[in-house]
C-alpha cells in the first residue's frame, strides 16, 4: 500500500463531547498514536487525511459545504441508529482518505477507538499496552461493525490477600482505563466485616475494625491470624520497591484506629467509585448479609461457631439481625450515591442454626428445596465424599440463608426503592432454581462457578438456563485456588466449561472475572 496511508498522515477530528470517559480517551490515544508514528500532533484538520472520531465529529463534517457530505451521508443516518454499545469503523474513499469512527454513545465510541488501535498493532491487557513503537502503521480498507457478545463484562475486587488490598487510587485510575479498552462495564468489589469500607452502627455502637483485620494493612488484610507485619521494613527482599510504610493504600498508611479506619475507608472507596464513573464503568458493592461485625454479636444469639469469614455468624431468625440490615443498607445507599447497584450475598460454606425458631421454618421450606437437593447431591456431591447427611444439612443452612436474602431484598426495597439490586452466590447455583422462582424478576443474578472449587466434574452451567427473564452473569476466576501463580490461560475454565459461550448456549449475559490481583492474570482477563 502507498504511504499515504500512514497513520502519521492523518489528522484525528473528535466530537465535542464532555463526557470525561471521551476526553480521556482523547488524551489517551494522542498518547499512543504519538508513540506509533514519532509524530507530537495528531489532533486538527489540515484538509488531508482524515479519522473522524464520534457523531458530532461526522456531523460536522457532513455539514461543512467542502467537506465529503456526499460519501458520508449515507454514514451518519447508519450511526445515529446504532445502539449504545455498538459501534463502526469505516474508511471512504480512495486510499482510505477518510476513517470514520463512532459508536452509539461515549463508551462505545471509545472502544472503537481502541479497536482500531488494535487493527494497528497495539496489545491491550488488564495490566497495560504493548504499543510498537514508531513502526507508522498503515491504515487498512475497514468495513466494521461491532457491539460485545456480552452484555456484563467486569471485574470483581475481593480484598482478602495483599494483593488487591494494596491498590491506591492512582492504580485504579490505571486499571479502569485499562478496563475501557478491554470494553469492560462493571466494576463489583466484595465486602467482608473485617474491612473498613462498609460502616454502620447498631443502637448506638459504630462497627470495630481491626479486632480481625491487621492494623497495618490499613486495617484490610485479615492478618491477624495468620502474618505478621504488614511494615515494609520487615519485607526481607523488595521492600526499596514500595516507596511506603505499610503493605497498604497510599490512602490508608496512617490510620490509626477503627474510627479513623472506617471514616478513610469509606472516602476511599467513594473516590474509587467516582473514578469509575468517571470511565463509564458502573460500579456495584457486594455483600453478605448473614454476616455481622464481630462487635455486633453481643447483640445476637450465642452460636455454636462464632465467625466465618473474617464475620460474625447469625441466626437466621434472630430479630437483632434485621435492624442491623436495615442500618447497613441504608448507610451503603447514603455513602456510596456513585454505586449503579447492590448485591446481596449468600455466602460460601455452612454454618449451624441450633435455634427451634428456625427449624421450624426449615421443616416449612424444605419440601420446596427437593430439586435443589437433588442437584446438589448429584454435581456436589463427589468434592463432599457423597455423605447425604452432610448435604441435606447444606441446604438446611441455604434456606436460612435464603430467608435472610429475602428479608434483606424487602428492607432495600422500602430503604431506596429506585435502587438496583441482585443476589450473588459462590457456588451455589443448585439454588438458582429456588430463588428464580422466589425473588422479583428485576433483581439479577451473579455467581461463582468452577471446578476448582467444589463441582469437580466441571461448572454446571446448564443451571442457568431456567434463568431467563433477568439479567444473570457468571463469575469465573482468574486465580485457581489450588494455586495462587494461577495458569496463564486457564483452557479448561473457559472452553471445557463453556464460560464464553454461554451467552449463546445457556442465555446468561456475561462474566464477572474474580481476580485477588491483576499482575499475571493478563490472559485471564
Amino acid at each position: 500500500m502507498s504511504d499515504i496511508r500512514r497513520l502519521s498522515r492523518y489528522r484525528w477530528n473528535w466530537s465535542r463531547s464532555v463526557s470525561p470517559a471521551a476526553e480521556w480517551a482523547r488524551g489517551e490515544t494522542a498518547r499512543i498514536v504519538g508513540r506509533l508514528t514519532g509524530v507530537g500532533r495528531v489532533d486538527g484538520n489540515d484538509g488531508g487525511r482524515s479519522i473522524i472520531v464520534g457523531t458530532d465529529a461526522l456531523r460536522r463534517y457532513v455539514a461543512d459545504p467542502h467537506g465529503r457530505a456526499a460519501a458520508l451521508d449515507s454514514l451518519l443516518g447508519e450511526v445515529e441508529s446504532l445502539s449504545d454499545e455498538s459501534y463502526l469503523i469505516e474508511t471512504i474513499g480512495p486510499n482510505a482518505a477518510t476513517v470514520v469512527v463512532a459508536g452509539g454513545s461515549d463508551a462505545a465510541t471509545c472502544w472503537g477507538c481502541f479497536d482500531l488501535l488494535e487493527r494497528l498493532g497495539c496489545t491491550f491487557r488488564i495490566s497495560g499496552d504493548i504499543v510498537p513503537e514508531r513502526t507508522d502503521p498503515v491504515i487498512p480498507d475497514l468495513s466494521v461493525r461491532r457491539s460485545p457478545s456480552h452484555a456484563v463484562r467486569g471485574v470483581w475486587f475481593s480484598y482478602c490477600f495483599a494483593t488487591n488490598s494494596i491498590l491506591s487510587l492512582c492504580d485504579y485510575q490505571n486499571l479502569f482505563g485499562q478496563m475501557v479498552k478491554l470494553k469492560l462495564n462493571r466494576f463489583l468489589t466484595y465486602h467482608f466485616e473485617n474491612e473498613p469500607f462498609v460502616d454502620f452502627s447498631f443502637r448506638g455502637e459504630r462497627k470495630v475494625v481491626g479486632d480481625v483485620s491487621h492494623p497495618t494493612s490499613g486495617y484490610i488484610s485479615y492478618g491477624r491470624h495468620f502474618s505478621g507485619s504488614y511494615l515494609t521494613t520487615d519485607i526481607p527482599i523488595g521492600a526499596e520497591l514500595f516507596g511506603r510504610e505499610r503493605v497498604a493504600p497510599l490512602e490508608l498508611q496512617h490510620v490509626s484506629s477503627s474510627a479513623e479506619a472506617l471514616d478513610e475507608g469509606v472516602r476511599f472507596l467513594r473516590s474509587i467509585h467516582r473514578l469509575a464513573r468517571k470511565y463509564g464503568i458502573a460500579p456495584w458493592i457486594s455483600i453478605i448479609p448473614a454476616f455481622v461485625p464481630m462487635n455486633f454479636t453481643k447483640y445476637t444469639r450465642r452460636m455454636p461457631r462464632p465467625h466465618m469469614h473474617w464475620s460474625g455468624l447469625v441466626s437466621f431468625t434472630d430479630p437483632a439481625l434485621d435492624e442491623m440490615n436495615r442500618n447497613r443498607i441504608e448507610s451503603i445507599v447514603a455513602d456510596f450515591p456513585e454505586i449503579e447497584g447492590l448485591y446481596l450475598g449468600i455466602p460460601e460454606g455452612y454454618y449451624e442454626d441450633p435455634y427451634p425458631e428456625s427449624a421450624a421454618v426449615l421443616d416449612r421450606e424444605r419440601p420446596r428445596y427437593a430439586e435443589a437437593l437433588a442437584i446438589h447431591k448429584r454435581l456436589w456431591g463427589a468434592y463432599w465424599n457423597n455423605d447425604a447427611t452432610l448435604l441435606e444439612a447444606h441446604i438446611d443452612r441455604d434456606i436460612g440463608f435464603v430467608e435472610i436474602l429475602k428479608r434483606s431484598i424487602d428492607i432495600a426495597r422500602t430503604v431506596a426503592p429506585e435502587f438496583k439490586l441482585g443476589v450473588m452466590t459462590v457456588c451455589k447455583a443448585y439454588l438458582l432454581t429456588v430463588l428464580h422462582e422466589d425473588l422479583p424478576k428485576d433483581v439479577a443474578f451473579v455467581d461463582i462457578e468452577s471446578r476448582s472449587l467444589w463441582t469437580v466434574d466441571g461448572a454446571p452451567l446448564h443451571l442457568f438456563d431456567r434463568m431467563k427473564g433477568r439479567e444473570c452473569a457468571i463469575i469465573p476466576r482468574a486465580v485457581d485456588d489450588g494455586s495462587m501463580a494461577g495458569l496463564q490461560f486457564n483452557l479448561e475454565l473457559y472452553d471445557l466449561d463453556r464460560f464464553l459461550a454461554s451467552p449463546d448456549e445457556h442465555g446468561t449475559d456475561g462474566l464477572v472475572i474474580q481476580t485477588t490481583h491483576i499482575r499475571g492474570n493478563e490472559h485471564n482477563v
